[in-house]
C-alpha cells in the first residue's frame, strides 16, 4: 500500500500522451485558480462581512493562490499526481474556510463550489482521487454545517429548508457526480488511451517517415556525390587513358579486345578498329605469335594474370619490343568481367639489356681468358680476397676459390710485403697505385707481379681492385737483354783492345821470327828471343779469345755434321776429362746440318768440357746430346736473340756441384771465374758465348746447386749436305815472286815488317800510310802496273774496302788481300767472310804472309 502511494505520488512520465493532456488541463486550471485567488482578495473587501470574516476570506484566497503555485511547481518538475493532490487540497481548504465563514447562509453556490475539486480529482486522479475528494468535501460540509447550526440556531427563518435535507441533497449530488465522473472518466481515459495509442502510432509513423526521409535524403546526397565522384573518376580515367604513355586495352571475359587507346595503336602501328576482337594478333611478330597466343588463351581461360615480353611487327618491317600485362576484372560474385591490360615499349630497354648482357659476357670472357690477375679485396675486412679471376689458375697455380681462404701476406715474398701493404694503402686513396712484387706460385716458386690498385665503393663498402700481370718472363728477358747489352759493350771494348794488341803482336811475332832466322843456333840471345816468341804466341791465343767473345773473329763457315764432329773429338775429350769422368755421347744419325767454323765449334765444346771436368773434382758423368727441335713464337718471345725456326740443340750436361743464380747471371762475362787464382782466365765461357752468337745461335745455362749444370747450344739447322774436309800440305820452302805490291797500313811497325818480309822474297813493295796517299801514288803513274793491293781493313779516313773498290774500278784485274785483326762489316757479314775475298788475320807470321800473298797472286 505504501509502495503504491509512493509510486502514485512519484514522477510521472509526461511524455505519455494521456498524462501530457492531463498535465495540460491541470496547468490551465491552476493558472485560473491563481488568478481567482489573487483577484478574490480585493473583491472580498467590498463584501459586507465582519473583520474576522474578511480575514478568513482573504486567507482562503491567498491559500488558494499558494496551493496553485506550489502545484504548478510540482507540475513543472513532472510530478503530475502530487500537483493534482496539492491543487485539490488548494481548492478544498479555501472552500472549507469560505464555507465556515459563510455557513449555510451562503447558499447553494458554496456547496456547488465543492464540485470543482471533486471534478478535478475525478478527472485527473482517477477513482482513488475521486473518493478522496468526495469524502473530504462531505466531511468539510458536514463539520461546517454542524458548526454553523450551533451558531445560527434560532436565527434561520421558519421557511428555511432543513439542514438535513440540504446535506442529504448535497451528498447525493456529490455521490452522483462521483459516479458520473467515475464512469465518464473511464470512458474518457479509454478514449484518450485509444487516441494516445493512435497518436503514438502516428508519432512512430511520423518518426519512421522522418527517419526514412532523412535516410532517403542522405542516400540522394550520397548518390549525387557518388555520381559526381564517378563522373570525376571517369573523366580522370578517360584523361589517363588518353594521355597515358603506355598502351591500354580492355577485353571481354573470353579475351576478345573491346578497346585500345591511342598509344596502343602508335606502339603497334595498327588501327584501333583492326585490333578489336582477335585482330590485334595480326601485329605480333611471327617468331613470338604462337608463344604469346598460347599464353594469352591459357590466361583468359583460367582467369589468371597475363604477363609476357614479345615483339610487334609493322607493315614496314619495323620491330618493337613490348612488355604486356593484363589483370582480370571481377564482379562481386568473383566472376570475370574481362581483362584490363597495358603494354609498355621496352625496345630501348631491351637493347640496353642486350648491350649490358653482351658487355657482361665480354667482361666475363675477358676476365676468364685474360692472363692478367684480377682480384677484389674487401678493404673493410683486412683485405680479404672476395673475387679472383680464373687466370690465377694457370698463372699462379691456385684455384680462385682457394684465394678466399689464404691470407694475402702469406703469398707475398717477405721482402716485398711492405711494398704490397703500401700498395693497398695508396690504392685506398683517389687514383691508381702501382707496385711490383714477388708472389708465391703453387709449386713454391716465386713469380714477379706488376700490379695496379684502385678503390671501388659499392653499397657503402670499400673494395680494392687489384689488376696484376705476371712479368717474370719479361723480367728474365730484360735481364737477358741487359746481359746481352753488357756483353756487347764489353765485346766492343775487347775487340778494340784485341785490334791494338794484334798490331803489336804482328810486329813482335814477325820481328822475333826474323831475329831467330838471323841468329846462329848457338847465339846466347837465341833463347831469349825464342821465349819472346812463345809469349807472343800465348798473347795471340788471348786476343783470339777476346775477338771470339766480341764476335769479331772472322770465321770460314762449312756445312757441319755435329754428330760426326763430336765422334771425331771423342779421343781428345777423353784425354782432357781423365779417367774419373765418364763421357756419354748421344748423337742420332738423322740430324739437320749446321753452318759454322769447325775449329771454333770444337773450341766451344772443349771449353765447356774442361769447365765440366773442373766442376766434378771427384769424378762424375759428362753427357753430350744432340737433337733436332723447332722453336715456336712463345719460346722465342721468352728468349732474347733467338727467332723461331729449326735448330740443332747441343746439350752438354755434367753431374757436378752446380751454380747458384748469381753465378749463372755472370757466367758469360769475360774474366769472371769461380776457379782459384791462377787456374783460369775467365774467358772460356765468354769465348764460347761469342762464337755461338757469331754463328747465329745462342747458349743458355741451367743449373742447381749440387744437381749439376747443363749448357744448351742452339744452332740454326739446314738441310745442305756436310762438307768433306780437304787435306792441305804446306811446303817447307817459302815461295818467291817479283810482282809489284801496293801496301796500305796505318800502323808503322806492321807496315815496315810486311814490306821487309815481302821485299826479302823478291817483291816490289810500294808503301802508303792511308787510303788517300795510296790513291795519290796510283794517280802519279810511276809504279804502274800494280799486281796486288795489300791493305788493312780498318783505317782512318778511308777503309781498305773503299780503296779496293776505287782501284778495282780502274783496274779490274787487280788482286786484293786484306789484313786485319779487327773487322767491321766491310768484308764480313755476321762474322762470315764474304765469298771470293782474300783475308789474312793479324797477327801473322812472315811465312803466313808470304804464302797468302803467293796464293792470291797465283789464283
Amino acid at each position: 500500500m505504501k509502495h503504491r502511494l509512493r509510486r502514485w505520488l512519484g514522477d510521472v512520465a509526461v511524455r505519455d500522451p494521456i498524462e501530457r493532456r492531463k498535465a495540460e488541463f491541470l496547468h490551465f486550471m491552476l493558472i485560473g485558480l491563481c488568478a481567482i485567488g489573487f483577484l478574490g482578495s480585493p473583491l472580498s473587501l467590498v463584501a459586507p462581512l465582519s473583520l474576522i470574516d474578511h480575514i478568513l476570506t482573504i486567507t482562503a484566497d491567498l491559500l488558494l493562490s499558494i496551493f496553485a503555485l506550489v502545484a504548478l511547481g510540482m507540475l513543472q518538475r513532472g510530478r503530475l499526481h502530487l500537483a493534482v493532490l496539492i491543487g485539490t487540497c488548494g481548492l478544498l481548504i479555501p472552500l472549507a474556510i469560505t464555507f465556515v465563514t459563510l455557513g449555510l447562509s451562503g447558499g447553494a453556490g458554496v456547496l456547488i463550489a465543492f464540485t470543482l475539486p471533486v471534478t478535478l480529482a475525478g478527472l485527473l486522479m482517477g477513482r482513488g482521487g475521486l473518493v478522496f475528494a468526495v469524502t473530504t468535501s462531505l466531511a468539510i460540509v458536514l463539520c461546517s454545517a454542524l458548526f454553523d447550526t450551533g451558531r445560527t440556531a434560532g436565527m434561520l427563518p421558519a421557511n428555511h429548508m432543513p439542514i438535513g435535507i440540504i446535506l442529504a441533497a448535497f451528498s447525493l449530488i456529490l455521490v452522483l457526480l462521483g459516479v458520473f465522473l467515475d464512469r465518464f472518466g473511464s470512458s474518457l481515459y479509454q478514449t484518450l488511451s485509444e487516441m494516445a495509442a493512435r497518436e503514438r502510432e502516428l508519432e512512430q509513423s511520423r518518426a519512421a517517415l522522418e527517419k526514412r526521409t532523412a535516410a532517403l535524403e542522405r542516400e540522394i546526397v550520397e548518390r549525387r556525390r557518388m555520381e559526381a565522384a564517378l563522373s570525376e573518376s571517369e573523366d580522370k580515367f578517360r584523361a589517363l587513358v588518353t594521355h597515358s604513355p603506355v598502351g591500354i586495352f580492355q577485353t571481354s571475359p573470353t579475351g576478345a579486345y573491346m578497346f585500345v587507346n591511342k598509344q596502343w595503336t602508335e606502339l603497334t602501328s595498327m588501327a584501333a578498329e583492326a585490333a578489336i576482337g582477335q585482330g590485334w594478333a595480326q601485329a605480333l611478330h611471327p617468331a613470338d605469335a604462337t608463344r604469346v597466343l598460347d599464353e594469352w588463351h591459357a590466361a583468359t581461360s583460367s582467369g589468371r594474370k597475363f604477363a609476357q615480353e614479345y615483339r610487334f611487327l609493322d607493315e614496314k618491317g619495323n620491330t618493337r619490343w613490348v612488355f604486356s600485362t593484363a589483370d582480370p576484372l571481377y564482379n562481386p560474385n568473383r566472376q570475370v568481367l574481362g581483362y584490363f591490360g597495358i603494354i609498355s615499349d621496352i625496345t630501348e630497354n631491351k637493347r640496353a639489356r642486350e648491350a649490358l648482357r653482351e658487355s657482361e659476357e665480354r667482361y666475363r670472357l675477358i676476365t676468364e681468358n685474360t692472363n692478367d690477375l684480377i682480384s677484389l679485396y674487401d678493404h673493410d675486412q683486412q683485405h680479404v680476397c672476395v673475387y679472383a679471376s680464373p687466370s690465377h689458375r694457370h698463372v699462379l697455380g691456385y684455384e680462385p676459390s682457394m684465394l678466399h681462404t689464404i691470407a694475402t701476406p702469406d703469398l707475398i715474398h717477405p721482402d716485398d710485403r711492405e711494398a704490397v701493404h703500401k700498395l693497398f694503402v695508396r690504392g685506398a686513396a683517389p687514383g691508381t697505385a702501382q707496385a711490383t712484387y714477388r708472389q708465391r706460385h703453387a709449386d713454391a716458386s716465386w713469380r714477379w707481379i706488376e700490379a695496379h690498385a684502385t678503390t671501388i665503393i659499392q653499397q657503402g663498402r670499400h673494395y680494392t681492385l687489384l689488376v696484376g700481370r705476371d712479368f717474370t718472363d719479361r723480367k728474365r728477358l730484360e735481364a737477358q737483354f741487359l746481359q746481352a747489352q753488357k756483353m756487347e759493350s764489353v765485346g766492343r771494348l775487347a775487340g778494340g783492345i784485341a785490334h791494338d794488341f794484334n798490331n803489336l803482336l804482328t810486329a813482335i811475332i814477325g820481328n822475333t821470327e826474323l831475329a831467330l832466322d838471323a841468329l846462329p843456333n848457338d847465339h846466347t840471345a837465341r833463347a831469349d828471343v825464342a821465349e819472346i816468341a812463345r809469349a807472343a804466341d800465348r798473347a795471340v791465343g788471348l786476343t783470339r779469345q777476346l775477338l771470339a767473345f766480341a764476335r769479331q773473329q772472322i770465321i770460314e763457315p762449312h756445312v757441319l755434321d755435329l754428330s760426326r764432329l763430336l765422334l771425331d773429338m771423342g779421343t781428345l775429350l777423353r784425354r782432357l776429362l781423365g779417367e774419373d769422368v765418364e763421357l756419354a755421347t748421344i748423337a742420332p744419325s738423322l740430324l739437320w746440318r749446321v753452318k759454322g767454323d769447325p775449329n771454333q765449334i770444337e773450341q766451344v765444346v772443349i771449353n765447356l768440357a774442361v769447365n765440366a771436368r773442373d766442376a766434378m773434382p771427384n769424378g762424375g758423368k759428362l753427357t753430350l746430346e744432340i737433337t733436332n727441335t723447332v722453336l715456336d713464337d712463345e719460346f722465342a718471345q721468352q728468349h732474347v736473340g733467338l727467332p723461331p725456326g729449326r735448330y740443332v740443340v747441343l746439350a752438354i750436361s755434367d753431374t757436378g756441384m752446380g751454380m747458384d743464380e748469381e753465378t749463372q747471371r755472370r757466367a758469360f762475362e769475360p774474366f769472371f771465374t769461380t776457379k782459384p787464382k791462377g787456374r783460369g782466365t775467365g774467358l772460356g765461357l765468354a769465348t764460347s758465348y761469342g762464337i755461338i752468337q757469331q754463328h747465329g745461335g745462342n747458349i743458355w745455362v741451367y743449373s742447381e746447386i749440387n744437381h749439376g749444370t747443363t749448357f744448351k747450344i742452339y744452332l740454326p739447322g739446314i738441310d745442305d749436305p756436310a762438307d768433306i774436309p780437304q787435306q792441305v800440305i804446306a811446303s817447307p820452302d817459302l815461295p818467291r815472286g817479283n810482282e809489284t805490291i801496293l801496301l796500305v797500313e796505318d800502323e808503322p811497325a806492321v807496315r815496315e815488317l810486311a814490306a821487309r818480309i815481302l821485299r826479302t822474297q823478291g817483291y816490289q813493295v810500294i808503301e802508303a800510310t792511308q787510303g788517300r796517299e795510296a790513291l795519290g801514288i796510283i794517280d802519279g803513274g810511276k809504279h804502274l802496273p800494280i799486281d796486288l793491293l795489300l791493305t788493312d781493313v780498318v783505317m782512318p779516313q778511308m777503309s781498305g774496302k773503299a780503296i779496293a773498290e776505287n782501284l778495282q774500278g780502274r783496274f779490274p784485274t787487280l788482286k786484293v788481300l786484306y789484313i786485319s785483326g779487327y773487322t767491321d762489316n766491310a768484308i764480313v757479314h755476321h762474322g762470315r767472310l764474304t765469298p771470293g775475298v782474300a783475308f789474312l788475320h793479324k797477327p801473322f807470321t812472315p811465312a803466313a804472309l808470304v804464302r797468302k800473298v803467293r796464293d792470291v797472286l797465283g789464283a
